[in-house]
């Protein structure tokens, strides 16, 4: 009997709050035989499989495409000079602070 090699299948849901977009669930999916199990185990308790594989990215099951909208990159807004004057000034007390230490 050979051994058989296989890795988690994580479900995610789309989460505008999360860094990645997407919200991980401790539901995962066997990819040898497809079963769910609310955790991850080191061995398939349906299969037997052993759980030593890494995903690839395109089999992770994607539930829903981000929107055009959230894909683009915030534009970023000129300075306020208040806003850049007092950053100057408070560089300027580090600075002037940390100039006598050695």
């Amino acid at each position: 009997m050979s051994t058989v090699h296989a890795y988690w299948i994580h479900a995610r849901k789309p989460d505008p709050h999360s860094i990645s977009g997407y919200f991980y669930t401790r539901e995962c999916t066997c990819s040898s035989c497809g079963h769910q199990l609310n955790m991850e185990k080191d061995i398939c308790p349906f299969c037997q499989a052993v759980m030593d594989q890494t995903a690839p990215k395109d089999k992770e099951p994607v539930l829903e495409e981000k929107k055009e909208e959230e894909q683009k990159p915030a534009e970023e807004k000129p300075a306020d000079r208040e806003e850049v004057d007092l950053l100057k000034s408070i560089l300027t007390s580090y600075q002037d602070a940390h100039s006598d230490t050695k």
